[in-house]
């Protein structure tokens, strides 16, 4: 085909005239001022009305050719006509029939397929490829033509309805740790089929995120109308986009969704809070409720770096005295005197178990806790006053509890049932009564009364007029005691200050005013008030309350199942003890009590100790450890821990490290990896001056994973052993399973005890496709008894594994079941379902690994969804039950590809570097490098403008900072290789630094017991042979070598100077876990030398 333009003195109507399919695609290229395609989706060409019917026209009156591959002009019109036609026209179904309808000619399975690589090959364009690499002729089509707008407005304002969600929760979904692409696929899960395709899917991902980025990049969210300032400044931006144009709804739709996207931002904009909890009601009938809570990505915390072994903390969320949701690991930085924790998912959502209890967010670090925070107005008190909540049109969102004002059209109250209510407009509120409570819908002004026991009375005021006082502007801060309630609450000492940012607000103690309470009358569980003019109750919290003189003191005694509780008071005090099998005694000491407590046996984790300061009011029960001895430990029952136990059984396990009487005492907790991996081990000690030491054993998963790791094998075990300060050393064995699967003839059984508490539920997946479906294991039942035996009686046409599905409670190892049919053999294998139905350790090991090339060098290839798939829906396996995921650590470049083409590339870089002790700093530059021109190459080819795609790429570079400092800032230039322009003599600035630095490292381990120290004298010996002017810090004993060492070690091999092997020929999975503890020893230090050094050597390169 001619591809130069025509004379400019020939009119474009003219060559629209012609007949021809040849001057037609002419013309459409030279309107758009092109002289050749441009190789992006067909989509945006944006094909007018006119020129769609003229092409269709031509394509029917010209004859098919006699060699259609040899005819690319006419290939190429039907494969542009037939995009359009899906993108105006489709109406469902997978066919060509409504294309060759239309054209009232058809083309056979063998033309076609001849006629679409032509075409494709013309525009170039790429067709894709099913999971058994077929070539999906129809949807490469179907991709090209964008979204199905015919289709799409047949479903009427509902489309933009759900697409105007997925812009409101784009970024939260992320912040969540939810991909992009499940979110648009759950959110168009109850629309046409169509929608579900992968290729659309995708598009309206694109999409979404183009609008946010566009807001982003030209500030829309301060604009009055976004769609008209766009213009002004991108004038072509609606043609970046799937749908049709010169529909008025289409170009109305794409302003609306613009707006949306605008309206979002700056709602986010206005989030700049240090935590934000929002909840919403999940379920009428339960009252159960769903929370979110969100943090800031760099959140300020109150410790030092002196506190910290390392840099690495784990958040969790606890209800109560309870885990019940992870932030995950935060690594952290220091600025002056600030500390702050960067996190990688800065979110977490989850359902309530005890809404009346208040969430915190506690920080860890080797088991212990940091720093604990209560989340303000977390708990649900729905017994104590109204709960207000206001929809978005999908969920019930909670406002606020007591008296609210907002405004809003309505309004949804939550009232106990023994409330009463009176509405100012009856006719515009509605209510339902359940079990549990009331649920009121109303518009106006709700009074409602809710009465006690003792013979309490509030008005609560809820208004949706104006927007007032909503309950997270009351606060409530004192000083607390240092063990919490048997439930988790906070026990104060003396009144706490409650506040509110209403004026003329009163505090109410009980049924009085806080002034005419006698001093007496404070304590104990208080029922506290905060009333407004009108007696209008703002607020009511239920409090503990003890004196402010009150102390407590555990002390251990010579036995070990007997210990002290010293209390100390300027008020008498009523105590008792509860606990099961335990006794107790008192007896008075200068200025309280001491209660002498026995167990019968074994000591318990706690006891209850009941106090009652006010006679008038309910105890306050605080829980506190036994006063026990040494070191005991403990599982999330309380009972005392198993000697085998799995990873899963740490959630709620702990350990106690009592002090001894009259002296500091020192305990350690030590790691020992598997037999096979030699001394892989971590170690911590613990010292315990005056209070007991709780550890969480829980924070030490991750660790354990390590190790695991470093044997590479799925049954091994590692060791837990505790001891110290004279206690018997305990030990325990910690390994990924508690079961195996047995497979006799068609069933599956476990060689398991299954009690009440405990269930399996196994699953069949299908190995070559993990987008399938699992099929789920019937078990069979005798006289209505589980019998723990379950049905296998499925013909396989693929490989298959059985597993536990995500909600088991009890692990096992999973069980390969081969096909029921033969598998054909090829020795052209392009895809990884295709490799994995193949792949055989014995007589095929390298299947899946000879796929992993293709995948790095082609960003668009069909097995990147196999991989996210995989991720998706089996992230609760051990990733090494995957053939897949070990061949992808073995092989760099598609490791690293992994980083651009994950769908939660942060999830699964951290899963990588924990599981198999990946190091992500020692991935070459080169390679790095090559990734980011593909990624960019991938975003310009889907048509988004170079602005847009420049902040993509700078976001994405910052994501991977978080793994490797090679994507900070101030290695940042070495990516896009403008590095060669700096010309300050880098040596000589990290020669002067490097003294002051080594100096740090060593005065913040000056008490370490244990320093890392694999390959210390190989990285001596070649970091003094070839880079001897660089080292200006002194190596005072040889254990610290391989800290010093390896920084600059890591930057050579980054920069491609050296290889990895050269310390070692050859390198098994115990070396990386070796080189893994070097690095994440102390990032203070690993960080700053790795960037200097690869700057320097980067210089010397240029």
């Amino acid at each position: 085909m001619d591809t130069t333009s025509p004379s400019a003195l020939e009119p474009t109507s003219a060559i629209l005239g012609s007949t021809s399919v040849n001057g037609c695609l002419r013309a459409i290229l030279t309107k758009r001022e092109l002289s050749q395609p441009t190789g992006q989706p067909l989509f945006t060409y944006q094909l007018s009305e006119s020129e769609y019917h003229h092409l269709r026209t031509s394509l029917k009156n010209q004859k098919l050719p006699t060699r259609l591959h040899g005819d690319s002009s006419w290939c190429a019109a039907f494969c542009l006509f037939s995009a359009e036609w899906y993108r105006r026209q489709y109406q469902g179904g997978w066919s060509w029939s409504g294309i060759s309808s239309s054209l009232e000619f058809e083309l056979d399975a063998n033309q076609r397929s001849k006629v679409i690589k032509t075409g494709f090959k013309y525009w170039q364009r790429t067709v894709s490829q099913y999971n058994d690499e077929r070539h999906s002729f129809l949807g490469s089509v179907f991709r090209e033509g964008g979204l199905p707008y015919g289709l799409l407005a047949s479903e009427g304002g509902r489309f933009q309805t759900i697409f105007k969600r997925i812009l409101r929760v784009f970024d939260d979904a992320q912040e969540f740790g939810q991909s992009p692409f499940q979110l648009v696929s759950e959110g168009l899960e109850h629309l046409p089929e169509a929608f579900r395709q992968e290729t659309t899917v995708d598009l309206i991902t694109n999409m979404a995120e183009l609008l946010l980025r566009l807001t982003d990049e030209y500030n829309l969210q301060q604009q009055e109308q976004p769609a008209n300032h766009l213009d002004t400044q991108l004038p072509n931006w609606r043609d970046l986009f799937p749908i049709p144009l010169d529909v008025d709804t289409g170009s109305e739709f794409l302003t609306g969704l613009l707006t949306s996207a605008s309206v979002q931002r700056k709602d986010k904009s206005k989030q700049t809070k240090r935590i934000i909890c929002r909840q919403r009601l999940s379920n009428n009938g339960d009252l159960s409720f769903v929370a979110q809570i969100k943090l800031m990505k760099a959140i300020p915390m109150p410790f030092k770096r002196e506190a910290l072994i390392n840099s690495r903390v784990e958040l969790f969320i606890q209800e109560g005295n309870k885990v019940i949701a992870e932030l995950g690991i935060g690594h952290t930085t220091f600025e002056g005197e600030t500390t702050k924790v960067i996190l990688r998912t800065p979110a977490c959502e989850f359902r309530r178990q005890a809404i009346e209890q208040d969430l915190y967010l506690v920080v860890l670090q080797a088991g212990v806790e940091l720093h604990r925070e209560e989340i303000a107005n977390s708990d649900l008190a729905i017994n104590e006053m109204p709960i207000v909540l206001k929809s978005d049109g999908e969920h019930d969102w909670v406002l606020g509890q007591g008296s609210v004002n907002v405004k809003a059209d309505q309004l949804k109250a939550i009232l106990s049932k023994g409330s009463t209510y009176t509405a100012e407009f009856p006719e515009l509120c509605t209510s339902v009564t359940t079990e549990h409570c009331q649920f009121v819908h109303f518009s106006g002004e709700i009074k409602v009364d809710y009465y006690t026991e003792d013979d309490e009375h509030d008005t609560y005021v809820i208004s949706t007029r104006q927007s007032a006082v909503l309950a997270e502007q009351v606060s409530v801060r004192g000083v607390k005691l240092q063990y919490d309630s048997s439930t988790g609450q906070p026990i104060y000492l003396g009144l706490p200050t409650i506040t509110s940012q209403e004026a003329h607000t009163e505090l109410w103690l009980g049924n009085k005013p806080l002034g005419e309470t006698h001093q007496a009358g404070l304590f104990g569980i208080q029922s506290v008030r905060l009333k407004a003019s009108g007696n209008r109750t703002m607020l009511r919290k239920r409090l503990a309350i003890l004196p402010q003189s009150f102390g407590i003191e555990l002390k251990p005694s010579k036995q070990a199942n007997s210990g002290f509780v010293d209390l100390r008071c300027e008020r008498n005090l009523f105590v008792s003890i509860e606990g099961e099998q335990v006794s107790y005694k008192q007896t008075s000491i200068e200025g309280g009590k001491r209660i002498t407590v026995t167990a019968e046996g074994s000591p318990p984790a706690d006891i209850i100790i009941s106090i009652s300061a006010n006679l008038m009011a309910d105890p306050i029960k605080i829980r506190v450890p036994f006063p026990a001895s040494g070191a005991l430990t403990f599982d999330k029952h309380g009972n005392r821990l198993a000697n085998r136990i799995t990873i899963d059984d740490l959630l709620g396990a702990r350990i106690q490290f009592f002090p001894r009487v009259d002296v500091a005492a020192s305990y350690h907790i030590e790691l020992k990896g598997p037999a096979r991996s030699r001394d892989a081990s971590y170690y911590w000690e613990y010292k315990v001056a005056d209070k007991v030491l709780e550890v969480s054993l829980y924070e030490f998963r991750h660790r354990i994973r390590e190790l695991l790791a470093a044997s590479g094998e799925l049954d091994d075990e590692i060791r837990m052993v505790i001891g110290g300060s004279g206690c018997r050393e305990q030990q325990t064995i910690i390994g990924r399973y508690a079961t195996e699967a047995q497979q006799l003839n068609d069933t599956v059984s476990f060689n398991v005890k299954l009690e009440k508490e405990l269930f399996i539920k196994p699953e069949l997946i299908n190995l070559a496709d993990p987008a399938e479906k699992p099929h789920t294991l019937q078990q069979r039942y005798s006289n209505g008894v589980a019998t723990g035996v379950f049905e296998l009686n499925t013909r396989l046409s693929q490989p298959a594994l059985i597993v536990p599905s995500n909600n088991t409670q009890l692990a096992f190892r999973a069980k390969f079941v081969p096909s029921s049919e033969p598998i054909e053999h090829s020795s052209d294998v392009k895809t990884l379902n295709k490799a994995v139905a193949l792949f055989h350790p014995v007589t095929n090991p390298n299947a899946i690994a000879d796929v992993l090339p293709m995948l790095a060098n082609d960003f668009n290839h069909s097995s990147w969804r196999f991989i996210n798939d995989l991720f998706a829906n089996y992230s609760h396996l051990p990733m090494a039950t995957f053939e897949v995921w070990k061949a992808i650590v073995t092989n760099t470049t598609c490791l690293s590809a992994l980083a651009f083409k994950a769908d939660k590339p942060s999830q699964l870089m951290e899963r990588l570097k924990v599981e198999f002790n990946v190091i992500w700093e020692l991935i070459p530059l080169s390679i790095w490098r090559s990734h980011t021109v593909k990624y960019r190459k991938m975003l310009l080819d889907i048509g988004l403008p170079e602005k847009v795609v420049d902040n993509k790429v700078k976001s994405k570079l910052e994501t991977l900072s978080e793994f490797t400092p090679l994507f900070e800032k101030q290695c940042r230039a070495l990516i896009d290789e403008q590095f060669t322009q700096q010309t300050t003599n880098l040596s000589v600035v990290f020669q002067y630094f490097l003294p002051e630095w080594s100096q740090d490292l060593m005065r913040v381990h000056l008490s370490d017991r244990e320093w890392p120290k694999a390959f210390g004298y190989d990285l001596e010996t070649w970091c003094q042979k070839h880079c001897e002017s660089l080292i200006h810090f002194e190596v005072n004993r040889s254990s610290h070598k391989s800290v010093l060492y390896f920084p600059i070690f890591a930057a050579a091999v980054a920069c491609g100077k050296v290889q990895l092997e050269e310390l070692s020929p050859s390198l098994y999975p115990i070396d990386y876990f070796h080189l893994r503890q070097i690095v994440e020893f102390d990032r203070h230090w690993f960080n700053p030398v790795f960037q200097s050094a690869l700057c320097v050597f980067s210089q010397e390169e240029a």
